[in-house]
């Protein structure tokens, strides 16, 4: 390829976008091996200087996805307006941090000054506005969201956040009446607000609708964990060892996550007498989870150096 094909920059970065996106676990590591490889390539240090600034990672709230692409601040470019200030997401006493101020001005003020230079709001400042912003404000952000003509996945979106306080008899409702226009990922979400109301068995119905065929490997893993907790909740000890025994483990990309909420399912498993079988095949199925993380990590280590090799090779070419 590389006799035939130039070398731009920009493969570069599809590469580094790729496999933070498929391993977002490793990506911490993988970021200052980068790093160092870009610096000591042959490339020129404006080459340098550039692939640096669009390869950017920054740190995320998740034990599924711990790292995502591209700077956390805003975009100084779009969000220009010295009132605009970062709220990233800290907690304080346990609790997350509010920014009262900053929400106010971005739904009172920033968004509409936005529109009025033809731009639209990135839809991540819209959603962490809307998780930090009182009912009054949460209001006026939904309607923003029709003013725009938000996609529905999006608007989906917000919705089910809003349904963090919602009552039981509420989500009940949504339930019944909403919960097949959502997509994928809100479905996953909403079956956490579910359980979490002791709606368990709406919880495995919804995420029993998901058609897994067109989700990431990572989603797949979300869902297995959410079921058998619903499950666990039901005392439904067939349809967990079903369930182990169908996830495919070993076909799949598995992230620490899985093995994680594993052992936390383990623990509750061992203190319930109806789950003992279920211990026992767990203690399986996290063992499996062991040896398929220790294999991947592995065969990252040697497809990684294979690729920058390739690509040192073919920068020189």
């Amino acid at each position: 390829m590389s006799k035939n094909v130039p070398f731009e920059l920009e493969h570069l970065q599809v590469i580094f976008e790729t496999f933070v996106r498929s391993y977002p676990h490793y990506t911490e590591e993988f970021y200052y091996r980068f790093l160092r490889f870009v610096k000591m390539s042959s490339l020129s240090n404006v080459d340098k200087q550039s692939l640096i600034s669009v390869t950017k990672i920054h740190s995320l709230q998740s034990q599924l996805k711990p790292f995502g692409l591209g700077s956390k601040g805003l975009n100084p470019h779009k969000y220009r307006s010295k009132d605009w200030e970062p709220m990233p997401w800290i907690l304080k006493k346990g609790r997350p941090v509010s920014y009262p101020k900053q929400v106010q001005f971005r739904v009172e003020k920033g968004f509409g000054d936005l529109l009025k230079r033809g731009l639209k709001p990135d839809f991540h400042v819209i959603e962490e506005t809307f998780r930090r912003s009182s009912l009054f404000f949460k209001t006026r952000i939904l309607q923003l969201a029709q003013d725009i003509r938000m996609p529905t996945k999006n608007q989906n979106r917000l919705s089910v956040i809003n349904l963090h306080f919602a009552t039981k008899d509420e989500l009940s409702a949504f339930f019944k009446y909403h919960s097949q226009t959502l997509n994928s990922n809100n479905k996953i979400s909403f079956s956490r607000l579910l359980s979490n109301k002791g709606l368990h068995a709406e919880a495995v119905a919804i995420l029993d609708s998901i058609n897994t065929n067109e989700i990431p490997d990572s989603s797949l893993s979300v869902i297995f964990v959410y079921r058998i907790r619903a499950l666990f909740q039901l005392r439904q000890p067939q349809e967990i060892l079903q369930a182990m025994e169908e996830f495919p483990v070993h076909d799949v990309t598995i992230s620490p996550y899985l093995l994680k909420q594993s052992v936390q399912l383990e623990r509750k498993f061992v203190n319930c007498e109806d789950m003992s079988e279920c211990v026992g095949r767990l203690r399986g199925f996290i063992g499996d989870c062991k040896v398929v993380l220790e294999k991947d990590r592995a065969d990252l280590e040697i497809r990684l150096e294979q690729v920058l090799q390739y690509v040192d090779t073919w920068i020189k070419s």
